[in-house]
């Protein structure tokens, strides 16, 4: 089913002045996973699952508050035997269905991305061995089976490079890589210092300074019109932050971010955070046992005043109706 940009946009417009419009969901629904890449503590994680019928509840709550986008997380989310009856729920109820995956379960059962409208897949390196090395054995094969799968069915396809030392001289290959298919590519540091990462990996950590270039290159290559996913005020904004270590800053004020307004995570049991930046430090409420709008309303309340992370940064200039942020993200 495909969606128009103008009933999005009316979507958009008409639940705008609500108190509560999660316009933007992002659900991790298992950290269960296929593989185990070397910086991931996802797998690690033992938590409850919430059940088939609470996510469909979940689901259709956002809708009726204005959800635009509902985008299925992990772990790998295509490992829940439900993975393809909730993503047509989504979709069923005209909202953007995607899901960041790693492709291994996808080539041998098709129907997984049938309702799905973007799939982001994660590729760190051109090198199979390199790839599978940092993510898992098979998970090379999976990204470029489930790569030629997608573009066939003519799904919206991105690729997700996360960047350590042993991959920073192949950002530019893999950006090449991407603009040969016709898809768009986001590169993002390996980053530490949340719930989510493997401290054991630190040594695949980029400098500040090695950072800082890549950002730099990945404004420069945007610039030049090249098919990198933000815009180049997003990638430069990041080149302000003092210390890459601290994810985000926290304030002494009710916050004004988007997180919690615009935009919430959903942990697989159902509690609400304003985004995974703050899952160490926001004490959520639940779906099930405090109820959605209970949850979301909650999530409102936090005091993180900042981030650098190009996601997010990108997320508040859209939501402040920034004119190139919107002229960047329509375009797609």
């Amino acid at each position: 089913m495909a969606l128009s940009k103008f009933s999005l946009i009316a979507r958009f417009a008409r639940h705008y002045p609500a108190r509560l419009h999660p316009f933007e969901v992002q659900a991790s629904i298992t950290y269960k996973c296929t593989m185990k890449c070397s910086y991931c503590f996802c797998p690690s994680r033992q938590i409850e699952e919430l059940p088939t019928q609470q996510w469909r509840e979940v689901i259709k709550g956002v809708r009726a508050l204005g959800c635009i986008r509902f985008k299925f997380q992990g772990g790998e989310p295509t490992l829940r035997a439900d993975f393809a009856e909730l993503a047509a729920e989504v979709q069923g109820a005209g909202m953007l269905a995607a899901v960041t995956s790693n492709g291994t379960l996808i080539p041998k059962r098709p129907a997984l991305i049938e309702h799905i409208d973007e799939l982001v897949l994660s590729l760190d390196s051109l090198d199979q061995k390199t790839n599978d090395r940092l993510r898992g054995s098979g998970s090379y094969q999976g990204v470029m089976d489930s790569l030629d799968l997608a573009l066939a069915k003519n799904k919206q396809v991105f690729i997700n490079m996360v960047v350590g030392r042993p991959t920073l001289h192949e950002v530019e290959p893999m950006l090449e890589f991407c603009e040969q298919r016709g898809i768009i590519m986001h590169a993002q540091p390996v980053i530490f210092g949340e719930r989510l990462f493997d401290e054991s990996a630190r040594d695949l950590q980029l400098s500040q300074e090695e950072s800082r270039d890549m950002h730099r290159q990945l404004a420069a290559y945007k610039k030049q019109g090249r098919a990198v996913l933000f815009s180049p005020e997003t990638y430069l904004r990041v080149l302000e932050w003092e210390d890459y270590d601290q994810l985000n800053r926290m304030g002494d004020e009710p916050s004004n971010c988007f997180a919690g307004r615009y935009y919430v995570h959903v942990e697989p049991n159902g509690d609400v955070y304003p985004c995974n930046n703050q899952l160490s430090s926001f004490d959520p409420r639940n779906v099930v046992s405090d109820g959605l709008r209970q949850a979301l309303s909650h999530a409102r309340h936090h005091t993180c005043a900042d981030c650098w992370h190009p996601y997010f940064t990108e997320r508040k200039r859209l939501f402040s109706l920034n004119y190139q942020t919107l002229k960047t993200v329509l375009s797609r």
